[in-house]
């Protein structure tokens, strides 16, 4: 309606989707939650246009290898268990989607750092790169070679 005017609550915002991605081979290879985490990805976009001509703008990512998303926020807001939305990460970095940009320590201030890609364009073609998430490497937990040292107890034979 002409000279009506939202507040802020009331205004909708929304993301866009590119054709090409949901016909995608690569995204008919996702399950229903890595969707439905894709989606949430793409809701943490921030976008801004470039160029000076109208008509002629592209949109990009501004915070694209900025991205946060902690599982503890995938559980609280939104249900997700930890196993699903790491399968559903691993989904996306396999498929083309998700990559990446700092693999965070599960510390407080250190939260892994994503990126949205355009890699899924190539899935199923020679050219496509295949990515999977980094392997946590820290060495944390108990081993049969760790227990004794960090328990400060012996073992009983």
């Amino acid at each position: 309606m002409k000279g009506t005017y939202l507040s802020r609550k009331e205004i909708s915002y929304f993301m866009h989707i590119e054709e090409k991605l949901v016909k995608s081979k690569a995204f008919f290879k996702l399950n229903g939650s890595a969707i439905k985490v894709l989606m949430l990805f793409m809701l943490r976009r921030k976008m801004k246009k470039m160029g000076s001509r109208k008509g002629k703008e592209n949109w990009v990512i501004y915070n694209n290898g900025e991205i946060v998303f902690p599982y503890a926020e995938a559980a609280k807001k939104y249900g997700l268990k930890a196993s699903t939305f790491a399968r559903a990460i691993d989904s996306l970095v396999g498929n083309g989607f998700l990559d990446i940009a700092h693999a965070g320590g599960g510390l407080m201030g250190d939260c892994t750092k994503y990126a949205i890609s355009n890699r899924w364009m190539k899935f199923g073609t020679d050219q496509f790169e295949p990515k999977t998430r980094p392997k946590d490497t820290r060495s944390l937990g108990f081993t049969p070679e760790n227990w004794e040292e960090r328990t400060g107890k012996k073992r009983k034979v």
